[in-house]
C-alpha cells in the first residue's frame, strides 16, 4: 500500500488520502491547498498557515511530501484534535472536500 496523508480538521471531519494521488499544491493568502486525484474523482484539503507564510509552506509541503522521503505507512499531515502538525507553519485544516461523484 502507499503511504496515506491524514488530515482532521477537529469536527469529526478527517480523511486519509494515498500520497501518490497528491498531483498539485497550491498557496495563496494564508492557505495552502492540496489536491488529490484518483482517476476521474478529485480531492481537496486547505490548510491555514502563519500569516505570511503560505508560500513557504507550499514548498517546504512539497519536498516532506515527496515520494523519495516518505516512509511511514500514515503520515499525520494535520491533525486539530491533538494540534499534531507535519509542519510548525500549519494552524490548521480549514476544509476537507471529498467528491465522491465527479460527474455530477
Amino acid at each position: 500500500m502507499n503511504t496515506l496523508l491524514f488530515f482532521n480538521n477537529g469536527n469529526e471531519d478527517a480523511a486519509a488520502f494515498q500520497a501518490t494521488d497528491l498531483v498539485a499544491i497550491d498557496a495563496g493568502n494564508d492557505v495552502v491547498n492540496l489536491h488529490f486525484q484518483r482517476g476521474s474523482v478529485l480531492h481537496s484539503v486547505v490548510l491555514a498557515c502563519a500569516d505570511g507564510a503560505s508560500d513557504l509552506l507550499a514548498r517546504e509541503l512539497a519536498v516532506s511530501l515527496s515520494g523519495s522521503t516518505l516512509q511511514n505507512a500514515m503520515v499525520e499531515v494535520a491533525n486539530d484534535d491533538t494540534s499534531a502538525y507535519l509542519n510548525s507553519r500549519i494552524t490548521g485544516v480549514t476544509s476537507i472536500t471529498i467528491d465522491t461523484n465527479p460527474s455530477a
